[in-house]
């Protein structure tokens, strides 16, 4: 957009072609906003599609006993992403516009956080494996809680960037990603059922393995959107508990 000004020191706004009309520019953002509204939906059924199969899948496939187990593990996995939710992807969503941190930056606080509590999963995790161990637990129960030492901490940062992607409006980055990981996901399932290792184990495994590379990818693609300031990153931790 171009600007002259006039010797009454008055802006007059040269307009654009697709400003010409304040009624398609209205169109237009409704369009757009119905568009993305369509893609979120979209992506939600592909999340939820994915909760689903995995679960019929289980349930085809293992005993009673083990679509049990495996129900427990993900009630304390979907807990945990609750807690990192209301703590680090909720803020974010609070405050990534407000003056002050509207900043690559903060986003990369928001990621080094998610980092830290990553790796706080993994270590409560297997501290109760070890005290499991200790009380001598019985090992399948120990191997699955194990396993959550791997899904968790790579799941949750999956749902850390769907959450940077909501914020930025990025529906389609964010459907993407969702894609990506469901057919990683799926195909890790075939492997298993090829080599006829298909357990309840080894799919809270492949959970948290579908979304390795879909995540390495978004940030290979987003890398020049993220800014690690380290003298930012503990003010930005202690203002989030403002939320």
């Amino acid at each position: 957009m171009s600007c002259t000004v006039a010797n009454n020191e008055e802006p007059q706004v040269n307009r654009l072609p697709c400003e010409a009309s304040p009624n398609r520019s209205a169109l237009s953002s409704r369009t757009e906003l119905l568009l993305g509204g369509a893609i979120s939906l979209a992506d939600q059924i592909v999340v939820s599609g994915c909760t689903f199969f995995t679960i019929y899948l289980v349930s085809h496939n293992c005993s009673k006993t083990d679509v049990g187990a495996f129900a427990l593990a993900m009630t304390v996995a979907n807990f945990l992403r609750t807690v990192q939710e209301r703590a680090i992807a909720a803020p974010y969503l609070a405050f990534a516009y407000q003056p002050g941190f509207d900043r690559n930056s903060f986003r990369g606080s928001s990621f080094v956080h998610q980092v830290i509590f990553a790796g706080v999963v993994a270590l409560l995790v297997l501290a109760i494996v070890s005290i499991g161990l200790f009380l001598q637990a019985p090992a399948p129960m120990l191997a699955l809680t194990a396993s959550l030492a791997i899904s968790i901490p790579l799941i949750s940062m999956r749902d850390q960037i769907r959450a940077v992607a909501a914020a930025n409006f990025q529906f389609k980055a964010q459907l993407v990603l969702d894609i990506a990981v469901g057919v990683t996901q799926f195909s890790l399932f075939l492997l298993l059922a090829w080599l006829n290792v298909f357990s309840i184990v080894s799919v809270n495994v492949a959970l948290g393995l579908a979304c390795v590379f879909p995540v390495l990818a978004w940030f290979f693609s987003h890398r020049r959107e993220l800014e690690v300031d380290r003298s930012k990153v503990l003010s930005d931790w202690t203002h989030n508990w403002h939320y």
